[in-house]
């Protein structure tokens, strides 16, 4: 049990850091100008104290340690010069104004997620200078934000940094009341910055103290993920005037925000002592005056928990790339707050990765909990004031059609993440998917067929009826046995032995469904995402909208008349018609309550010519027995039928105004400028004298004809370029390379003629290449060959260099071990020591020895580290195992297992490798033997092909012949069937 923040009552006017958490304080009380610092005692030494006989009370003990802050006076100084000089732990807010500029370089990688993605880290940098440790209640206020193709990032550090600040120089306007001057300017860039020695673990850059400077008041920071936060928070702290804890100063160099270590990625950052008594002084020698102004109001950065916003799946894809997930699965090894696991290969759902960073604050851990400072939390655990309600994120843009006919979907979506709920908040209210019918003109299949054409397709995909047997059947819809949700989960009707089952994920969007429930009038239930779903008349989803007793959608049943009467007559023998009904007559209803003497007759009656309904856009064609009364007047009332009809009437139109319509052909102009298009034929409802255009119901005497289309021919089209999809990424990770065809091409009538480039614009031909995979790369272990052996014979050592490094843009560049995890990539079982050599014998021996390098004075820390195998197969898509060995920590050299934790060691787990594409091989389908026996011929019929990966497995792809020219071409005729014939 935690509870992450005490207040104290009394004294009043006490500021407090102390957390409490398993019965353990740790933090800080002051109040005035005094200090008093509150840490449990390890349990080293309460077991030290113990074996002292020490009696100890009940509970943890702890430390108290007491400092009171030095007060500076200034005496006999005239008034008019005396000027009293806050200290940073006074409760005056300051107001730090800065300024963002984001190179394209970091637009290119997050693109509109930019302005989000920069604001949730300068939240993290704004959140850590408030800590109450730093001893200054700063503020940051964010004045603008611009993206620019300049200044330049280059390799010499020291030229950009200035390169910058004289950019700052010139949009930065130079009166502070200003409402867009800002106190700093912070560049944000992917460069990898390296400093003048060569080292490139550095993560920014600014000049110390140079907050209030016109010269050297920006900042370069590099963006490497979500700990771009801390960077920025860091960098600022120099420009605040604080070094590098461990130089200059007694603190320690590790485990604070100023570490020089560079190893800041814990959860709890706290600022160090020396941090917050260079800050002190940096105020007190008046460097601090540009943070004293109060700014204008609404830049202020917002105290969000930036998990709310980017939920495990975002950090994954941040750092790990656009195809990484969060891992699936849990490791009881390690709080799930304080590290991230994500699925790498979207294939390989048996292995995560995992990167020491925690999770952002308030990313959801578990259900109605989530990460705070590395632990996952509940809402009981927290007060009110940290509750989070939901908030939706705009919409994205519509999705193409789901369908080129027959009522395809099209729909956006949006989420409950700017931000999401969290700590109790509540939920987004509304739908999170807006979704309409498009190109609702009838196909030429049904909509049965539609879904018979979706089963049919998975005829060939057996299916596994037990772990030792499959069968392949036909497969129909499963209308009338399934419905609703179920029915659009693709779930088939096998025709062979009639059971159904689900044949994949689901029906296309679209597909029509049956609704669980008797669907309103006029509406339509369609498959969506797997789902069936309700939409109105007007094809829109769960608009509610419905057709009304006329027909009419949306309508309130104004615009026909209800009719009804009853029939009671008719011949005996004879077939009589008793009622007409209008065109679009709706809600018929003709019933005959006293049928026992009506017989059914030898004949039908079949529509000959049918019409498309103009709501469903479907053909009806109608086939029904006819009836007539067998009896005539002759037994009275007891014989007659007692006939009752009801429907509704569109309202009479008069033949005045009938007689004035026509129907008058339309054609509409080409659809294109150049080359072959369409043009529509309609009709439209005309005046017979004026030719105005009139209702249509003003034509309604005679049926109007469909519309049509025909093509239409344009003079040629100007060349113009073609470009084809882009190819596979020349690299995983690190910056890559993608290529696709660019072609100049005229389209002349129906066909599409390539051209020489020079025929079309140069100046605007697209790229052929583009970048690709900017996430930076693992860093892994390289080992050099093996040195000249020490001894000519006898044991003997040979150095071989073993180091960390990274890819980035197609080159190896060195990093420090300790702040990036390298992993062992095809180290095989090389011979390191060498030269045994008994002479005497004339007997030569080689041993293999691990002890390549001298053995460290240090403790020695024994790992398990991967071991990639070699791929499967030389071409195509194989796969390759990975399992662990121990290695030394610091040599990263292989140790006997024995010396690792075996209860700790990782399974050996399969990943898939793809090392290049199969080479084209000629391949044959062999003919028959012209003869049974004796000696014949078989004729061959060749083919180039090349082995592919599909999603169905293995497969091969027909080539051009030319690809298969460094092959031998096998014969086209062979000898078959060579045995001696039997006699006869």
């Amino acid at each position: 049990m935690c509870c992450e923040q005490l207040k104290l009552l009394r004294p009043a006017h006490t500021r407090t850091l102390l957390p409490i958490c398993h019965g353990k304080l740790q933090g800080l009380i002051q109040s005035g100008e005094k200090r008093l610092c509150i840490r449990p005692v390890l349990q080293k030494h309460i077991d030290h104290l113990k074996e002292l006989t020490v009696d100890l009370p009940s509970g943890v003990p702890h430390l108290l340690l007491t400092h009171t802050l030095p007060v500076r006076t200034r005496l006999k100084q005239p008034k008019s010069q005396f000027r009293l000089r806050r200290t940073p732990l006074g409760s005056e807010v300051t107001h730090l104004e800065l300024a963002v500029v984001v190179g394209p370089d970091v637009y290119d990688v997050h693109r509109q997620d930019t302005e989000r993605y920069i604001l949730t880290n300068l939240n993290i940098a704004s959140e850590l200078l408030r800590d109450v440790t730093l001893g200054a209640n700063i503020r940051v206020h964010l004045v603008r934000m611009v993206i620019l193709t300049e200044p330049k990032i280059s390799e010499n550090i020291t030229s950009s940094l200035k390169s910058v600040c004289e950019w700052g120089q010139r949009v930065n306007p130079d009166a502070d009341t200003d409402p867009i001057h800002a106190d700093l300017l912070l560049y944000i860039t992917r460069f990898d910055l390296v400093l003048p020695n060569g080292n490139k673990l550095v993560r920014g850059v600014t000049q110390l103290g140079g907050v209030c400077s016109t010269q050297w008041n920006c900042v370069i920071t590099e963006d490497t993920g979500f700990d771009l936060g801390i960077t920025m928070a860091h960098e600022i702290g120099h420009s605040f005037g604080i070094n590098h804890d461990g130089i200059d100063n007694t603190c320690s160099s590790s485990g604070f925000m100023m570490a020089s270590d560079g190893g800041y990625n814990s959860v709890d950052l706290t600022w160090s002592q020396c941090s917050r008594a260079q800050l002190h002084n940096f105020f007190s020698a008046g460097k601090a005056e540009c943070v004293k102004d109060v700014p204008v109001l609404g830049g202020s950065v917002q105290d969000w928990r930036p998990g709310l916003f980017y939920g495990v799946d975002d950090q994954c894809r941040i750092a790990f790339g656009s195809s990484a997930t969060a891992c699936s699965f849990t490791n009881g090894d390690m709080a799930t707050c304080r590290v991230l696991s994500c699925h790498i290969n979207p294939r390989d759902r048996s292995s995560c990765t995992r990167l020491l960073v925690p999770l952002l604050d308030g990313t959801e851990c578990g259900p109605s909990q989530w990460c705070l400072k590395g632990r996952c939390v509940s809402p009981s655990t927290l007060g009110s004031s940290m509750m989070v309600h939901g908030s939706w994120s705009s919409w994205s843009e519509f999705s193409p059609c789901s369908r080129t006919c027959g009522g395809g979907i099209t729909y956006r979506r949006r989420q409950c993440n700017n931000p999401r709920p969290a700590f109790g908040g509540t939920v987004c209210k509304g739908q999170d998917t807006e979704a309409e019918l498009c190109n609702r003109q009838s196909c030429e299949s049904t909509q049965l067929e539609f879904m018979s054409q979706q089963c049919s397709a998975t005829d060939q995909q057996p299916l596994s009826v037990s772990p030792d047997s499959s069968s392949v059947y036909t497969w129909i819809p499963a209308v009338g046995y399934s419905s609703g949700d179920a029915q659009c989960k693709l779930m088939c009707r096998s025709r062979e032995q009639d059971f159904m089952v689900s044949r994949g994920s689901q029906f296309i969007d679209g597909t029509r469904c049956e609704a669980a429930h008797t669907a309103p009038r006029g509406s339509i239930s369609a498959c969506l995402g797997g789902k069936c779903q309700l939409f109105g008349c007007d094809g829109v989803i769960h608009s509610g909208k419905v057709e009304d007793v006329c027909g009419v959608c949306g309508g309130n049943g104004s615009t026909c008349q209800f009719i009804s009467n009853t029939y009671s007559g008719g011949e005996a023998g004879e077939y009589v018609t008793f009622l007409s009904l209008p065109l679009n007559a709706s809600q018929v209803h003709v019933i005959n309550t006293k049928p026992v003497f009506t017989h059914l007759g030898e004949y039908s009656y079949i529509q000959q010519n049918t019409v498309v309904s103009p709501v469903k856009r479907t053909k009806y064609c109608f086939k029904h027995r006819l009836v007539f009364r067998k009896y005539g007047q002759e037994y009275g009332d007891l014989t007659t039928p007692n006939i009752s009809y009801q429907y509704y009437s569109s309202e009479a139109v008069s033949a005045e105004r009938a007689a004035k319509g026509r129907w008058s052909t339309v054609i509409s102009a080409c659809s294109v400028t150049c080359g072959t298009g369409n043009t529509k034929i309609s009709q439209h409802c005309v005046d017979v004298l004026t030719l105005e255009r009139l209702e249509d119901e003003l034509c309604s005497s005679s049926p109007q004809a469909p519309d049509q289309l025909q093509p239409c021919f344009q003079t040629d089209c100007p060349p113009s370029w073609e470009v084809g999809e882009f190819g596979p990424c020349s690299a995983p990770c690190g910056v890559g390379e993608q290529g696709r065809s660019v072609t100049c091409v005229q389209k002349q009538v129906t066909v599409k003629v390539e051209l020489p480039d020079s025929d079309c614009a140069l100046d605007s031909k697209p790229q052929t290449t583009e970048t690709c995979n900017p996430q930076i790369c693992p860093a892994r272990w390289q080992v050099s060959e093996p040195g000249k052996c020490s001894a000519v014979c006898g044991p003997g050592e040979a150095q071989r260099t073993v180091s960390c490094v990274r890819s980035h843009h197609g080159s190896d560049s060195e990093v420090d071990q300790n702040l990036y995890g390298c992993i062992l990539v095809s180290l095989t079982h090389k011979v390191y020591i060498w030269s045994v050599l008994k002479c005497c014998l004339n007997i030569q021996q080689i041993r293999t020895d691990s002890r390549v390098m001298p053995r460290s004075r240090m403790v020695p820390v024994y790992v398990w580290s991967p071991v990639i195998g070699q791929c499967s197969k030389t071409c195509g898509n194989g796969s390759q195992q990975v399992w662990f060995s121990c290695v030394d920590h610091q040599s990263r050299l292989e140790v006997p297992e024995f010396l690792c934790d075996r209860s700790s060691k990782p399974e050996m787990y399969t990943q898939p490798c793809s090392p290049s594409k199969c080479p084209a091989m000629w391949r044959y389908i062999q003919g028959p033997c012209s003869v049974s026996c004796g000696g014949g011929v078989a004729k061959r019929v060749l083919y180039c092909s090349q082995r592919v990966e599909g999603a169905d497995g293995n497969r091969d792809l027909v080539v051009g012949e030319s690809a298969c020219q460094s092959v031998a071409r096998p014969s086209e005729v062979v000898e078959c069937n060579t045995e001696a014939c039997p006699a006869r």
